[in-house]
């Protein structure tokens, strides 16, 4: 079976191998991105100034060795709101992924994410996720990861953010993820301004992309505060105590900020995001709010990072329950009273079977389920309805609607007295009437003066004459 295009470092050798320069595969790619309507080489135009200097036989290498699209996109379903659509991929003529794309709605932004799989199935078994029951099944090559992103913008051109949250662990197939990534980043190809890897939390492997590429955001899925809870939900946290992870995470907040923001104003913004999916009555308790909250304002990396609580979607087979809206905000609440930047993710795309856990495990049934685990990321839309005074600021509201209800809920409990707004209302208008009568009185000085100028024009001819 022939290789895809975006297997880059495959095409490059292909060439030198017959004395071709391996820079001749950047402009095709460079094209492809922006023509991601082209399925086939029959669809690419040849006589294109970008790929004009390609030659003849660099062509037949390209066209005979590699495919434009190795996967095929069999199905698409799009959520009542629009918000999210997901697509049912094929890869390698039997297995089946995942693709989501994600549409925020806020008041700063309508950018628009693609969640994307790392391999099929996964290996971590997690007691709160469908996937991890698949078991591994393979691990997705760079091009099979990369042509998700082309399905995904063809659907929708706004697409800029990707997310490695759909079925895998990145990690675990880290070359590959590694070098997507790099593609994604690439300014001559896709050029995206934010990626983001989650994870499990595999120290050597946090460690290591730290060292390789700093400017990958990155998710880790903690899940619980302490070691004991954290491996009986993630049986996979085994490998990695906790002070093994705070270490690694402490190093790449090191790493990050090496290569971040000068700024500032940017000093404070999040470079980590912690998830955390609250399950009923096993993880979701005030005792375990402190936990976390003692956790993150106790080390390094907890003073950059921003914990996103994802209230448990209900899957058949899985022994948990979705907790309350009250143990979720006084969850948070208490977490705040550490200093530490805490959102609810929003849902979306409970219409599409798109849920965590769910990812392909269920997509050919016809019962509407949530949305996946991981959407969550540095700049996702969320939640941050909450009084607790914290020394950082709530951020990222989620739409118009919600936001007014907001402004009024804060102002109503503000308590605002009415002798407060009416000093401010005399404050304000004489100001108001200063200004306007400094605008009026230059409005007549500039009518004088044009009028002046007409007479002096008319008069000026004259004066010779009476000489």
């Amino acid at each position: 079976m022939k290789k895809s295009i975006w297997e880059i470092n495959m095409v490059e050798k292909a060439l030198e191998r017959e004395g071709f320069s391996n820079e001749l595969v950047l402009p095709l790619v460079n094209f492809l991105s922006r023509n991601v309507q082209i399925l086939t080489w029959s669809q690419v135009d040849w006589t294109h100034r970008s790929l004009k200097k390609i030659p003849q036989n660099a062509r037949r290498i390209m066209t005979n060795e590699f495919v434009v699209r190795s996967t095929i996109k069999e199905d698409q379903k799009d959520s009542g709101d629009e918000s999210t659509s997901k697509l049912i991929i094929r890869i390698r003529e039997t297995k089946l992924i995942e693709t989501v794309i994600i549409r925020h709605q806020t008041l700063r932004s309508r950018r628009v994410t693609v969640c994307v799989s790392s391999q099929v199935g996964c290996a971590m078994n997690c007691s709160f996720c469908a996937t991890g029951s698949m078991g591994f099944l393979g691990d997705l090559t760079q091009g099979e990861i990369l042509e998700q992103f082309l399905y995904a913008k063809a659907i929708d051109d706004r697409c800029s953010r990707v997310v490695f949250m759909g079925m895998g662990e990145p990690l675990n197939n880290y070359n590959n993820v590694l070098g997507a990534c790099r593609v994604l980043l690439d300014n001559k190809i896709f050029s995206l301004g934010k990626v983001t890897v989650s994870t499990v939390g595999i120290s050597k492997m946090i460690q290591r992309l730290a060292d390789d590429e700093p400017r990958l955001n990155l998710a880790i899925s903690l899940h619980a505060p302490t070691q004991s809870k954290r491996q009986s939900i993630m049986p996979a946290a085994e490998a990695d105590p906790l002070p093994k992870l705070v270490t690694a995470l402490d190093y790449y907040v090191e790493k990050r900020q090496a290569i971040s923001f000068h700024s500032k104003k940017k000093q404070k913004v999040p470079l980590l995001m912690i998830e955390y999916i609250l399950l009923a009555g096993v993880n979701d308790t005030i005792q375990d709010a402190d936990d976390l909250g003692s956790l993150l304002s106790n080390s390094t990396f907890g003073q950059r990072a921003m914990v996103n609580l994802i209230a448990y979607n209900p899957t058949p087979a899985m022994p948990y329950n979705r907790p309350k809206e009250s143990t979720v905000r006084a969850f948070q609440q208490r977490v705040q009273t550490y200093g530490v930047l805490t959102c609810v993710r929003i849902t979306m795309g409970s219409d599409v079977n798109g849920a965590c856990g769910q990812l392909v495990k269920q997509h050919t049934r016809k019962k509407k389920v949530t949305d996946i685990e991981d959407i969550a990321l540095s700049g996702e839309t969320f939640s941050v309805e909450s009084n607790t005074k914290v020394p950082l600021p709530a951020i990222l509201r989620t739409s118009k609607t919600q936001s007014e209800k907001k402004i009024r809920r804060t102002r109503k409990e503000s308590g605002v007295s009415s002798s407060v707004l009416l000093l401010r209302l005399f404050i304000i208008l004489p100001i108001f009437f200063i200004f306007y009568s400094l605008t009026c009185a230059s409005i007549t000085l500039g009518s004088i003066t044009t009028n002046f100028s007409s007479t002096l024009a008319y008069l000026l001819p004259l004066y010779p004459r009476r000489l």
